[in-house]
């Protein structure tokens, strides 16, 4: 397991334990053992707060997402009804994005065979493993667009692109991540 699985666990639990052995390192005059023991868990609870806090300075995307309403004020109704899943077909989201409002770090398309899908993929840079976890998910093609209407002018771009979030928030051709994509 990695250490960012064993972070995930509730906090109670781990500070009970070495609590109790706090204190039982006490009664049979271990007053050290305790020390470090306590020691250990906050230093472990700093930098679950650490890492709370800095995943949560990187958020900048609309956050909760968009309305129907203001994603139409956003893009327009004519827009929007070309981006219905019906037309244009699924894509892949990240949990990071949709579920935790991380702005969208890469995008890329693949070719598709099934007309359901896009063939669209938009990841944050924030996951861990995202190719292989299950924290991705199919989505309708407006769920992006309530997170970010400024992915609207790059939807219609071919398969083989791929596209990363530039230091000004723009998107731009990633030529090393496209020719990696075209060679496999």
């Amino acid at each position: 397991m990695k250490l960012q699985d064993h972070l995930k666990w509730n906090p109670l639990v781990p500070i009970a334990l070495i609590g109790i052995m706090f204190i039982r390192s006490q009664a049979r005059g271990f007053p050290l053992y305790g020390i470090v023991c306590m020691a250990g868990v906050a230093v472990w609870l700093a930098f679950c707060v650490y890492r709370t806090l800095y995943r949560k300075s990187k958020r900048v995307t609309t956050f909760p997402p968009l309305s129907e309403a203001d994603l139409e004020k956003a893009i327009g109704r004519p827009r929007m009804d070309h981006f219905a899943s019906r037309r244009f077909g699924f894509l892949w989201i990240s949990d990071m994005i949709t579920k935790y409002g991380y702005p969208v770090g890469m995008m890329f398309r693949d070719e598709s065979e099934d007309k359901t899908f896009s063939g669209w993929t938009f990841v944050s840079g924030q996951e861990d493993d995202w190719r292989f976890g299950s924290n991705i998910d199919l989505h309708d093609p407006q769920a992006i667009l309530r997170c970010d209407p400024s992915i609207e002018k790059y939807l219609d771009m071919p398969a083989g692109t791929v596209l990363s979030r530039q230091p000004d928030g723009t998107f731009a051709v990633d030529e090393e991540d496209a020719e990696h994509a075209s060679a496999t």
